[in-house]
């Protein structure tokens, strides 16, 4: 038997939730949004960690000349990790976004487009660096000078972007 139509039926329609992997490329993040948002997350990391390194002595013990023990390095390194994952694991894991990212409303895709896992960011985008810029003797602080400097290549990555195969876009 067909089917009489029926002008009293529920309306039918497609619905689908907007995916990050649409055919529209998304926008590069500017280098001033990104660096603002590098600026905010930088700010809110050291207000926890610099209470805590006067408590340890660090300034004292800067103020007098000497150079911190590689344990206390390593203690303080793990200690900004662990304030990094409390204070950004949340937006990172479920936007892409750390806390300055979402202020200057962008975010961090993988190259085609889909949002990284946690875990990737930490272990590939973060923590590279991280170990890097504690290296001793002036290298690790240059070493992170001429990571940043690779923003001003044409794509917008720095090198942490291309060890993770990230880039950073804008949030629309």
């Amino acid at each position: 038997m067909e089917e009489q139509y029926n002008p009293y039926r529920t309306p039918e329609s497609e619905v689908r939730d907007i995916d990050v992997n649409d055919d529209v490329e998304p926008e590069l993040a500017t280098r001033w949004s990104r660096l603002f948002a590098a600026i905010l997350d930088t700010m809110l990391q050291l207000l926890i960690i610099m209470p805590i390194m006067y408590y340890l002595g660090v300034f004292d013990a800067a103020a007098q000349g000497e150079e911190l023990p590689l344990l206390t390095t390593i203690g303080l390194t793990i200690l900004g990790i662990v304030i990094y994952l409390l204070l950004h694991g949340h937006l990172l894991k479920k936007n892409g976004q750390t806390i300055g990212k979402k202020m200057m409303k962008i975010r961090i895709l993988r190259s085609d487009n889909r949002l990284s896992t946690l875990f990737h960011l930490i272990t590939l985008r973060t923590l590279p660096v991280t170990l890097l810029s504690v290296i001793p003797y002036g290298i690790g602080t240059i070493l992170s000078i001429a990571e940043v400097l690779t923003i001003f290549r044409a794509d917008r990555r720095c090198v942490h972007d291309m060890i993770a195969d990230t880039k950073v876009v804008k949030v629309k």
